[in-house]
């Protein structure tokens, strides 16, 4: 068999263009879990709240922003903690990250919801995640207001969100230890996810047809001119 060096030269192209950066990085809203709803929402001091969320391709997140409705200002705690949970079933299973962070920025909405006769404000509160680097597939988001070891009692809730299709909520009580297996909070809560995702340039496929093809015409015409 004889061997085609006008062929060779095609495929050491297509590795060139393969192996060549052919994406840029773009920071997206990767799950959206719905806007906050003026309800009643769940209890965020005395519980770690967890909702699942879904990635439709690898991600490096780095940033989460929810809605809480607070009876008063001194109701945070002035830091929060957060952590990312593999899907175990419908319900948080391995902790694949976690920290308590008191970079969080919190901005007043306007909007107040009346809750057994108190009025609770809506916060919008956001903050960096440390690039948590994740696959596609199925997570969970949880979140307690300051550190893990303190319980006590603020009225700090997570506002809630629409019903949507995705599974309800989850919540652990102190000192978090059932792994989410016996309480279901029953609600879905108000949140979105960002991170940076790969995305093709748009002159990539253009930047391969335009430099094979020359290429493999090329090797035909020698083909043919040899018969």
């Amino acid at each position: 068999m004889r061997f085609s060096f006008g062929f060779l030269r095609i495929a050491l192209a297509l590795l060139v263009l393969l192996t060549a950066p052919a994406a840029r990085a773009q920071v997206v809203t990767t799950f959206d879990n719905g806007l906050p709803q003026l309800a009643p929402g769940n209890d965020m001091s005395f519980f770690i709240q967890a909702e699942d969320f879904s990635l439709t391709s690898a991600t490096v997140l780095n940033g989460v922003r929810f809605w809480s409705s607070e009876a008063s200002p001194s109701a945070y705690r002035g830091s929060l903690t957060w952590w990312i949970y593999a899907n175990n079933g419908g319900t948080p299973g391995q902790v694949l990250a976690t920290a308590t962070t008191s970079a969080v920025t919190r901005t007043d909405t306007g909007r107040t919801t009346f809750i057994e006769g108190t009025a609770f404000s809506e916060v919008l509160n956001e903050f960096s995640l440390p690039d948590v680097s994740l696959a596609s597939g199925s997570y969970w988001l949880g979140l307690h207001n300051g550190a893990p070891d303190d319980i006590s009692g603020t009225d700090m809730l997570w506002s809630p969100a629409a019903a949507n299709n995705t599974v309800a909520g989850r919540e652990d009580v102190f000192p978090f230890g059932d792994s989410f297996t016996s309480t279901d909070n029953g609600a879905e809560h108000a949140f979105q996810v960002s991170g940076i995702t790969a995305v093709p340039e748009p002159g990539t496929v253009a930047l391969a047809v335009g430099g094979v093809l020359p290429l493999a015409g090329a090797a035909i015409r020698r083909k043919r001119h040899k018969r």
